[in-house]
């Protein structure tokens, strides 16, 4: 699971970039295959890219998307990239997150607020923090990915 969650900080990296411009987000796929090769896929639709990440349409053997929502729970900031990830294996492990941020057009800028943990399957409550720590490494692998973080990323307070 930490290299799926690798990979989902990789891409939820890559939305987060896309939506910091002002642009709008289509759904993003990132999957990895047996060999270790991985790829990207954009999907016009929602329902594309969850059909493709829970029927595993590219035989991967990890895979993360990556889409836009709405959280309306979340008083201070509505808008959030949802992301689920997704081990694929003889025991299928899932999680769910939420990145809220603010959109890139409203009147205080851009700005990304911390992951939560909506939800998980097959994975024990202790290797939360690892699989944290993994999709953080994905954002942190490129340069230009990290400052992103370090220059958006404002606390609730």
């Amino acid at each position: 699971m930490l290299q799926a969650a690798y990979l989902a900080g990789v891409v939820t990296a890559l939305a987060a970039t896309t939506l910091s411009d002002g642009e709008i987000l289509p759904p993003l796929m990132g999957y990895e295959q047996a060999d270790g090769r991985s790829f990207q896929a954009t999907f016009f639709v929602e329902a594309q890219a969850r059909n493709a990440l829970e029927n595993n349409e590219h035989e991967a053997t990890r895979a993360a998307i990556v889409v836009n929502g709405r959280v309306p729970l979340i008083p201070v900031v509505k808008e959030a990239l949802l992301i689920d990830i997704v081990e694929y294996g003889p025991v299928r492990q899932r999680m769910q997150l939420v990145l809220p941020y603010r959109d890139a057009h409203s009147p205080c800028g851009f700005a990304l607020h911390e992951i939560g943990v909506l939800d998980f399957d097959n994975i024990a409550d202790a290797d939360e923090a690892p699989i944290l720590d993994a999709i953080f490494a994905g954002i942190e692998s490129q340069p230009a990915y990290a400052e992103l973080w370090d220059k958006y990323f404002e606390n609730w307070d």
